[in-house]
């Protein structure tokens, strides 16, 4: 599967089809796990792990989304025996799309076309040439990427980051989560300067506090450690 590919055919499928936020969560949630387990045809993942990745979605509430998901067909899962944990296998949904048959055409009676010579005035290749000249360049396109896909970057931007920042990819993720729970945003169209100014230095101490000290539980606890100095 392709991370990014999947990600963005499931925000397209979500325009035309409705999904729990909980279930947007939890797919988003198990999409990330697969990702790390290097694309397994079927995985294993904890309701504790699940609960952690949405940001604090109940066991239940994870019951409840994952069998949304298998009736709309984004995925399937199956219990296991004993206290193991459940398995899962993701629907690529890049798949389904490509292997939509293509619409075959009405046939149109044949028309013999009329031939007729036509000569450009020398007004309308005034216009031709000025729209050519004045032509903005095209904009590279925006990707949504991030745990939750709502981190915005190029392509170029990302490729930069993940060149300049070994943990670029786990600096975006913890970055998704913050905008996903503190409604942060940004004055440009991506996020590139916000993580190159603060969110790689604000995500590194908060891992060092993490691995110096055992977090209190959850709901205690600040999800984004000392954030608040850089804003």
């Amino acid at each position: 599967m392709d991370y990014m590919r999947e990600m963005n055919a499931f925000y397209d499928w979500l325009e035309t089809n409705t999904l729990s936020a909980n279930a947007v969560l939890t797919w988003c949630a198990l999409m990330h796990t697969n990702n790390k387990c290097f694309w397994k045809p079927e995985f294993q993942v904890s309701l504790s792990v699940l609960s952690h990745k949405t940001g604090g979605v109940s066991r239940r509430s994870i019951e409840r989304a994952r069998n949304e998901l298998d009736t709309k067909g984004l995925i399937h899962w199956r219990e296991q025996p004993g206290k193991q944990c459940a398995l899962y296998r993701m629907i690529s949904l890049v798949r389904r799309t490509d292997a939509q048959p293509d619409v075959q055409p009405v046939a149109q009676p044949d028309v013999q076309p009329v031939a007729i010579t036509s000569y450009p005035s020398d007004t309308q290749k005034t216009k031709t040439k000025t729209n050519t000249r004045c032509a903005p360049p095209a904009s590279p396109p925006v990707l949504t990427v991030g745990e939750l896909g709502n981190v915005r970057l190029t392509q170029e931007e990302l490729d930069r980051l993940r060149a300049d920042y070994p943990d670029a990819d786990e600096a975006i993720d913890w970055f998704s989560l913050y905008v996903a729970d503190r409604g942060y945003k940004s004055k440009g169209k991506t996020h590139n300067l916000a993580i190159r100014r603060w969110v790689v230095t604000a995500y590194r101490e908060n891992k060092d506090r993490s691995d110096k000290v055992r977090p209190p539980p959850r709901e205690e606890s600040d999800l984004y450690g000392g954030l608040q100095e850089y804003l």
